[in-house]
């Protein structure tokens, strides 16, 4: 455990936090300020003075608020024994019972400090519960949960906790944006924000880590050590590959999240301990040290426990004694269905697309072993590598798999090795992700995606700044690309030589969505200002408006969908009108002349 920051420490950080969070409205602000001032200068009238400023503060004021976490709301009469807690507790550790309380589908829990909607000087707090924490730790863990919750509202420590998070998402949100279609004010903020981002975070990164382990100090004074600690692991155990939702394997299940917090539930070992806390020292390491806001499991349960036992072992939480039951009553099956209807409404679209990608990579993993076995430099080992992957089948002995040489296997190949190397934490992971790039800049994207979000690979200060490097430059490329090909649209459109069971995948998850009436797959080519050449493939959809679903819900599933399909080694775009909108004739063209590129009638 790290020692506690100084009180001169704190001060120094919170007014940090308070000039990041106000800076990013400067920003935002300024271009209007300096229009109203322009103005006023050369109307010097009262009217257009008074006028100006208050659209400034009036604009100020709209910007403010709006955090308020979103989820269902529970009331003292819905969960009694829950705000029974939150009281003993409160009063316990001398802090305010939070105005709100709201559950959520994720496995989490947060407290929220927010701005109210109307009066920005006000400040709520949210307590955030996840569906999946009450239904599968114990009464006493979650008490502890909540203890360590409500200890970063008790403004014992971390007094600019809530500005340094307005802070982060402000930068973090003006760092991501993508300003190369804004103005030069904003593509400077956007220059300005990559270099103030980093330093801010790491400045500030010491305090959220001193802010964890202050909260389950005062957690751990209130509550049984030994309670804190099992729901730290039980939380780490979740990520274990057994207790983890395969997103997209089979139908979608109706009970996804009570289903996840039962498998939560389940007895742990001690040799799933130790694989617990691996699998999180690992995805510890693997991070960037910048978004290192949470000290790793290991390291909080010794702090809390103040040593580390002998043996430590998770055991089973009876249905009837997770928290969930214990605090609702019998209230708590038509609340985990109400959380379920909400989750499904979010991930079923997702989750049809997905099981169809699985579907169709079994087909095609069956075809290729009727047949013989591909050779590394034939396009069906790639394929064969790339739905192994898909289905979490590596296909070899993830402890010291055979690697072949690198220059015998075809570029898109390299990749898919790379991506299940890094999948099954082999130390030459790294050496393929970047010999992938080297060989095809277009694979950037993707194996960024892979190295985020799969199983990571433990990082020395140098690999990271050399991968950084290298690959920021591709992507930046990439996304200059595609950036392009919304801004012009299409020119030469071609067929998209994508494989038929590619194909077969984007026309199973299309046939079984009503919320789209038509679509159609195409291609053409874009060269950058450098000379790069680049090959878009555009997934163009039709949907229903008398659907109620929302334009953006459907490009960001068909977009993941289509980047999968179409191969790392295109850049795929999403086009989308509306039922009401006539289907581009360009597109009709392109249809009859190529009938295959037809996914989807508008009959079916």
């Amino acid at each position: 455990m790290p020692p506690p920051l100084m009180q001169r420490q704190r001060w120094r950080l919170t007014l940090l936090a308070l000039l990041g969070a106000s800076t990013v409205q400067i920003i935002a602000l300024l271009p209007m300020a300096l229009g109203v001032a322009l103005v006023a200068g050369m109307y010097p009238h009262p009217l257009f003075v008074w006028g100006g400023g208050l659209v400034l503060v009036g604009t100020w004021w709209l910007m403010q608020g709006g955090d308020e976490p979103e989820g269902l709301e529970v009331t003292r009469d819905q969960a009694p024994g829950l705000w029974a807690m939150l009281d003993e507790l409160a009063q316990a550790m001398q802090v305010k019972v939070p105005k709100r309380v709201v559950l959520v589908t994720d496995a989490t829990a947060a407290a929220v400090d927010h701005q109210d909607r109307w009066w920005p000087w006000v400040y709520r707090q949210t307590l955030v519960l996840g569906v999946p924490l009450l239904q599968g730790l114990s009464a006493t863990e979650m008490k502890a949960v909540l203890a360590h919750e409500l200890a970063h509202f008790s403004r014992h420590f971390g007094w600019g906790g809530h500005w340094l998070y307005r802070a982060r998402a402000g930068w973090t949100a003006l760092l991501s944006a993508d300003h190369a279609d804004e103005s030069v004010w904003y593509r400077a903020a956007g220059a300005y924000a990559r270099w103030f981002a980093p330093m801010f975070q790491r400045l500030t990164v010491a305090e959220s880590v001193a802010n964890e382990y202050e909260a389950d100090a005062l957690a751990a004074r209130v509550c049984a050590p030994q309670a804190l600690a099992s729901a730290l692991l039980r939380l780490s155990a979740s990520q274990l590959p057994e207790r983890r939702l395969r997103f997209g394997d089979g139908p979608c299940p109706p009970q996804a999240l009570r289903d996840q917090g039962l498998r939560m539930a389940v007895p742990l070992a001690a040799d799933g301990v130790a694989q617990a806390l691996d699998l999180d020292a690992a995805a510890h390491s693997a991070a960037d040290p910048l978004s290192h806001t949470h000290p790793p499991t290991r390291a909080r349960i010794q702090a809390v426990l103040g040593a580390w036992p002998q043996s430590m072992s998770l055991a089973e939480v009876a249905p009837d004694q997770a928290a969930g039951p214990t605090w609702w009553g019998g209230a708590w099956p038509d609340v985990l269905a109400q959380a379920e209807q909400a989750w499904r409404r979010v991930w079923l679209r997702a989750w049809s697309a997905q099981a169809a990608w699985h579907a169709v990579c079994e087909a095609r993993l069956s075809a290729l072993s009727l047949a013989n076995a591909p050779t590394p430099d034939s396009p069906g080992f790639a394929e064969r590598l790339e739905c192994l992957l898909a289905l979490d089948q590596p296909g070899f002995d993830e402890a010291q798999p055979t690697l072949p040489g690198q220059d015998a296997i075809e570029p898109l190949a390299v990749f898919w090795w790379a991506a299940a190397l890094i999948q099954a934490q082999h130390p030459q992971a790294l050496a393929w992700a970047e010999t992938a790039v080297q060989r095809a800049p277009a694979l950037a994207a993707p194996m960024r995606r892979h190295l985020a979000f799969e199983t990571p690979v433990g990082l020395s200060a140098g690999e990271r700044q050399r991968q950084t490097t290298l690959w920021e430059r591709a992507l930046a490329r990439r996304d200059a690309a595609r950036a392009m090909a919304l801004q012009a649209g299409p020119r030469g459109v071609q067929v998209c030589a994508l494989a038929p069971w590619r194909t077969e995948a984007l026309r199973q998850a299309l046939a079984s969505d009503t919320a789209v009436q038509r679509a159609s797959v195409l291609s053409y080519d874009l060269t950058l200002s450098d000379g790069r050449r680049f090959e878009v493939a555009m997934l163009c959809v039709q949907i229903d408006a008398a659907n109620g679903v929302q334009e953006t819900e459907i490009q960001d599933v068909y977009a993941k969908l289509l980047a999968r399909v179409a191969t790392p080694l295109r850049v795929a775009v999403i086009q989308s009108w509306w039922s009401t909108e006539t289907w581009p004739q360009w597109v009709v063209d392109h249809e009859g002349q190529h009938p295959m590129a037809v996914l989807k009638l508008p009959s079916s």
